[in-house]
């Protein structure tokens, strides 16, 4: 949402910053770190398909693309390295997820994402014995972050029908104007034709009446 007030160069390297940051909290967690088996082989594939889904979405940004791919592997694959890794940032992947759904789908297509982000978090707090009150806390925030994405669509919207009916007022008040440049033209020549008219015609009377008096 913030994103949008800067160009396309500034809000890809606020996105690579954002990805950066939060791939170093999954790579140096104090506890359950990627790697080769086991719970650190789950996080490892999470982490992999979060990254190539984050790098996706940062790569095609246009609201209007609907609810894409990369937004329901945020969603689902951030939910679950979130419970792995509870002690990494790994939740800023499904917030993504939330925040892109609620920019560009309606709301009620937007909590469908939040859904699975949750169910993939639940399911990863009951297979590695997560705090229920992290997830009900979790759940909560997806939430809440969905609503402020659709709002920010809705004052997008706003703002663009500001714009046009800006835009038609403008174009009418231009009319308006032509409108009175013609009707005053229309009268300038007529008070012209006018005068004319009666000078030509005085003029038409001198002349019979020198013509008889020469006569």
């Amino acid at each position: 949402m913030i994103l949008t007030h800067f160009t396309g160069r500034a809000a890809l390297t606020i996105r690579l910053i954002g990805l950066a940051l939060v791939s170093w909290t999954v790579l140096r967690a104090n506890h359950h770190a990627p790697g080769g088996s086991g719970r650190g082989l789950v996080i490892s594939v999470l982490f992999a398909l979060c990254v190539v889904a984050w790098l996706t979405w940062m790569s095609w940004p246009v609201p209007d693309r609907g609810i894409t791919p990369e937004v329901w592997v945020l969603a689902a694959a951030g939910g679950v390295l979130c419970g792995a890794s509870p002690s990494s940032a790994a939740s800023a992947f499904v917030f993504v997820a939330v925040v892109a759904a609620g920019v560009r789908a309606e709301l009620s297509r937007a909590f469908i994402v939040v859904g699975v982000a949750v169910l993939a978090l639940a399911l990863s707090v009951l297979a590695y014995d997560g705090s229920a009150l992290g997830l009900l806390a979790y759940s909560l925030g997806f939430a809440a972050a969905t609503l402020a994405g659709a709002n920010a669509r809705q004052a997008a919207a706003k703002a663009e029908q500001a714009e046009l009916l800006l835009a038609q007022t403008q174009r009418s008040h231009e009319e308006q104007l032509r409108a009175a440049r013609l009707e005053e033209s229309t009268r300038i020549a007529r008070e012209i034709h006018d005068v004319l008219a009666h000078a030509l015609a005085g003029l038409t009377i001198q002349l019979e009446a020198t013509s008889a008096l020469v006569d």
